[in-house]
């Protein structure tokens, strides 16, 4: 099967792909209208999961143990041990409270139900079911999810890192005690925390308003705070601190409760707040200098040599409150919900904003249709976009994205959108930010409809539509394609159709595109094309996809990509993470499957994690009946990675 230079495909060969291609196609034709951009309510991704319609749940795509069923990875490691059997929840449909439907009548004591089961989701608007930690260690799951990477660059596991967190679930039994026997915060806590981490600044604040206000646990109500701060509710944030001084003198309430005093002219008794602050011993010479200013009605500048990279949410009020002008080194923020306060701040200027609702979006933190709100209120000069294209090349940032925008939602016809999206994509490739922009571009992509002079564009409108779900509107792009490379005087299209044929099989099983072992081996040859470490990487990531899920890969085809040189830049999952996986996978504990499978992908998330754990988290998903959420995680894999 190797081919050697001298053996590259030929005309016939490629024709024969064509032939082989031109199987029975399975698509829907008749499509509702969709706006070119979407708006808020339009643009799916944050709240809904893709549909698991038509598709099965298969095995896990690794070998089993034949005693247990428990999966073996085809990480190199231990065989993993049979699973426990901890004890379940409780009933599969127990509802918060613990009230049982009896013929229509309910029974059972009214029960106050544990805080840290809430949640703004549940399986009816895109979250998990409310038994998905039925079986878990609560222990282990606080444990796994104190580890759950913050933001976060591929679309499908920001999705599914979002539902995890905001799902309302029964809470399950902690069956070992916490690591050295300390006190372990609320499982809550530990969700916004997370949250917070991940720069879901509007998701936390939503979780905690299902909370009533000066819960029993400190923590939450710092974070609480620190929301209230971040939105601009001072008011809430002082009527917060007001209250938790009356039970704690915490050097935060008593930051808080000074600077809510002196704004609001009791400035005798935010010195004397300061006083009780001092005899704390923590210290903070920003905030200090930020103080002065207040009490000396100084606004407009920020102290000297002050940086505002890291800016906490109380000195972002302050800088709120005395109208600091917000520079670009805040975009350097290591907390991520920094990012979308200033976002919607006044005192950033425009390009500060868009760059920060850019990479805020960016990492899942805000809804995409805010950004193409933002980036259609920009004011750009014609002369400005006359020279957008000429930029493509060689420049970036949000103002470029916003011309490219632009120009799309204004082209004249379908070639020239095209044209313009075609860019924007190559631009966004190139700056890493892909999964972004197709999730942004997604409904002027589907408004598109397949012709033949637009069979260059091919590759980028399929990965576009096969990245935000629409799969039977990037099957008719297919068919475009497989019936020019059919006509027997398209070569290039030919080749788009070799080019574009694996991700269907990705993407989802019920698209009616063939597969065969035949035609797996025409694409395999017409890689021989590229670069042979390219072709063997390509080979190896194909391979491995298919496999992992529950594809028939013959033997030989691996036997080619053996010698494949590594990828030093791959990062191999903890084994620990790893192991809990396939425990969890093994004993059908969905949401612990879904939070160590995050882990094991670490914040590297599909570019830089090896194809090995990748395989084996889908492969995972499958076991436990996520079956579209594993293809929607194989296919972005494949695009990011560039196949």
């Amino acid at each position: 099967m190797t081919a050697s230079p001298s053996k590259r495909p030929s005309l016939a060969a490629f024709l024969l792909a064509a032939f082989l291609l031109a199987g029975p196609m399975s698509l829907v034709a008749a499509r509702a209208q969709v706006p070119l951009f979407p708006s808020e309510e339009d643009v799916p991704g944050e709240a809904a999961p893709p549909s698991a319609d038509g598709l099965a749940p298969g095995g896990l795509g690794v070998e089993e143990d034949g005693a247990t069923g428990a999966p073996l990875s085809i990480l190199p490691g231990p065989k993993v041990p049979p699973p426990d059997t901890p004890p379940a929840i409780g009933p599969a449909d127990t509802p918060p409270g613990g009230l049982v439907e009896d013929g229509g009548v309910q029974i059972g004591a009214l029960e106050q139900p544990d805080p840290s089961s809430i949640g703004t989701l549940n399986e009816n608007n895109g979250g998990f079911a409310w038994t998905m930690w039925q079986g878990s260690d609560l222990t282990l799951v606080r444990t796994l999810m104190q580890e759950l990477p913050g933001p976060l660059r591929a679309s499908a596991l920001q999705d599914l890192s979002r539902r995890l967190l905001l799902t309302s679930a029964a809470v399950p039994e902690a069956l070992t005690p916490p690591p050295g026997g300390a006190d372990a915060p609320s499982l809550l806590a530990v969700r916004l925390d997370r949250l917070a981490a991940a720069g879901r600044l509007e998701d936390s604040a939503a979780l905690l308003e299902r909370l009533a206000p000066f819960s029993a646990d400190p923590g939450l109500e710092q974070r609480r705070a620190d929301i209230y701060l971040l939105q601009g509710r001072l008011d809430q944030a002082c009527g917060l601190a007001e209250t938790a001084l009356q039970k704690s003198g915490d050097a935060y309430w008593l930051r808080l409760s000074a600077f809510c005093e002196a704004q609001n002219g009791a400035v005798d008794a935010a010195g004397r707040t300061l006083t009780l602050l001092s005899e704390t011993g923590s210290t903070d010479p920003l905030y200090d200098a930020l103080f002065a200013q207040l009490l000396g009605g100084k606004t407009g500048e920020a102290p000297d040599d002050m940086s505002m990279a890291n800016v906490s949410p109380l000195i972002f009020s302050m800088l709120a409150t005395l109208k600091v002008p917000l520079t670009p080194e805040i975009l350097l923020t290591s907390n991520p919900m920094v990012l979308s306060a200033v976002a919607t701040a006044e005192t950033a200027a425009p390009a500060v904003r868009l760059e920060a609702l850019e990479q805020a979006a960016a990492i899942g933190a805000l809804p995409v249709a805010r950004l193409a709100e933002a980036y259609r209120a920009q004011q750009f000069t014609d002369a400005q976009k006359a020279g957008a294209m000429d930029q493509v090349e060689a420049g970036a940032g949000a103002e470029l994205n916003a011309m490219l925008y632009q120009l799309v939602g204004e082209a004249s016809d379908a070639a020239s959108r095209l044209n313009y999206l075609s860019a924007a994509l190559r631009l966004a490739r190139r700056e890493g930010q892909f999964p972004l922009m197709a999730k942004l571009y997604l409904e002027a992509t589907r408004s598109i409809e397949p012709a033949p002079e637009f069979l260059p564009h091919a590759g980028d409108v399929v990965r576009t539509l096969l990245l935000g779900g629409a799969t039977d509107r990037a099957a008719s792009w297919y068919e475009l394609v497989r019936r020019a490379a059919s006509s027997q005087q398209d070569l290039a299209a030919t080749g788009t159709l070799l080019d574009i044929w694996p991700l269907f099989h990705l993407a989802a099983r019920d698209t009616g595109v063939p597969f065969s072992d035949q035609i797996l081996d025409l694409w395999w040859q017409a890689q021989a094309t590229t670069v042979r470490d390219e072709r063997m990487q390509r080979g190896r990531l194909f391979l491995g996809l298919l496999e992992a899920l529950d594809y028939k890969v013959p033997e030989h085809f691996w036997n080619e990509v053996l010698a494949e040189p590594a990828r030093v830049a791959d990062r191999a999952p903890s084994l620990a993470h790893w192991r809990a996986m396939l425990r969890a996978s093994a004993g059908n504990r969905v949401g612990e499957t879904v939070l160590a499978s995050l882990d094991a992908l670490g914040a590297e998330g599909l570019t830089m994690t090896s194809l090995s754990a990748i395989s084996s988290v889908i492969g995972a998903f499958r076991q436990i009946g996520l079956p579209a959420e594993a293809d929607r995680i194989a296919v972005e894999t494949a695009i990011l990675r560039g196949l």
